[in-house]
């Protein structure tokens, strides 16, 4: 039994959908939150780089800008 052109295209959409709501599912598992972070990650980077610095969270683009530091909110690129 052959599928019509429409119910092909409506399989492949809902498998789609359902595939990337799983990758969303799994990132959230993994995610890591910046202001939970914060207080250990402004501590190690100060005592590797011996300054004080703040860490400050951002929606766009990270980087620095003298002893002020700009990171993302969030972060799951990694699986652990």
């Amino acid at each position: 039994m052959a599928l019509d052109l429409d119910e092909w295209v409506y399989g492949k959409l809902v498998r789609y959908f359902k595939r990337s709501s799983l990758l969303a599912e799994q990132e959230m598992s993994h995610k890591v939150d910046l202001e939970t972070i914060r207080p250990r990650l402004t501590l190690l980077a100060r005592a590797i780089i011996g300054m004080a610095i703040t860490i400050f969270p951002t929606e766009r683009e990270g980087g620095y800008k003298s002893t002020n530091h700009f990171l993302p909110i969030s972060f799951s690129a990694m699986p652990t």
